[in-house]
């Protein structure tokens, strides 16, 4: 006689949620979000957008990785019983982050410019071409080829050149269009604004990390290879804006042992 099969579920953690989900732990994450102040959302067991706004804003407010991803981090916070805020789900990802953001003027600045991008891809996907911020990068280098290059270091110089409201480069605290995080280093090693990644980290400050688990490509080496702006920062973790980031711009929250550096071109005149 042929048995059914068992479906066991973990007591411990439910299982990880994302986008195309159905379930019963799709309606417990659902009753969650309403429960702790993220909705309304339907209570229908089907992971769809608006699960994933009321998701994202939870992660947001909660200091996590705003990926729309129920994992166990943030099956572990959502579960947690102490309250926190209620926060407008329909308001964007943006206002979201602005909201929490606390920086001088020069360098709120440049993060608004930033945040203005999130979720902006790579057209087409794959391509490391994202309109209006990596074009002319190849003529003011007169490099050769019409393809996209690795765009992380390339965003943070526009994003810094576009929020100080700057024409050209020369007037930029770089002095050019920086567009390597080799380039951003040797920079910072020059005037002397670069610090190790274990310092205190400020919003606007550049950080630089090996390429493995930056998911900005498939490399496995720790040398440097990925960079983006600070939002904010705690002990353990810092929150960010960066490019080149699974081919789209993204917040991301990163543990301050992956940095190589931190670079405050907001000290250089």
């Amino acid at each position: 006689m042929r048995l059914a099969p068992l479906h066991y579920r973990s007591r411990s953690m439910p299982r990880t949620l994302r986008s195309g989900s159905r379930g019963l732990s799709v309606e417990t994450l659902q009753r969650k979000l309403n429960d702790r102040g993220f909705g309304p959302v339907d209570v229908d067991g089907a992971y769809g957008p608006a699960t994933a706004a009321a998701l994202r804003q939870f992660q947001l407010s909660a200091g996590l990785d705003d990926d729309g991803i129920c994992g166990p981090i943030t099956w572990s916070a959502i579960l947690h019983e102490e309250p926190l805020p209620v926060v407008d789900v329909t308001i964007s990802r943006q206002e979201a982050l602005l909201s929490r953001l606390i920086a001088t003027p020069k360098t709120r600045a440049v993060l608004t410019e930033a945040i203005r991008w999130i979720d902006k891809t790579e057209q087409p996907p794959g391509s490391n071409v994202v309109p209006g911020l990596t074009e002319g990068y190849r003529e003011y280098w007169r490099i050769g080829g019409s393809g996209g290059l690795p765009w992380c270091a390339i965003a943070v110089s526009q994003w810094i050149r576009v929020g100080l409201e700057l024409d050209d480069w020369s007037s930029t605290p770089m002095l050019r269009w920086l567009g390597g995080v080799s380039q951003w280093e040797t920079w910072a090693g020059g005037v002397g604004c670069i610090l190790p990644g274990t310092a205190p980290a400020l919003p606007g400050d550049v950080f630089t990390m090996g390429r493995a688990g930056s998911l900005s490509d498939a490399s496995n080496h720790h040398r440097a290879g990925h960079c983006g702006l600070v939002l904010w920062a705690d002990d353990t973790h810092i929150q960010t804006i960066e490019g080149n980031t699974s081919n789209r711009v993204q917040a991301k929250r990163r543990a301050r042992s992956t940095l190589r550096h931190l670079i405050r071109w907001s000290d250089v005149a």
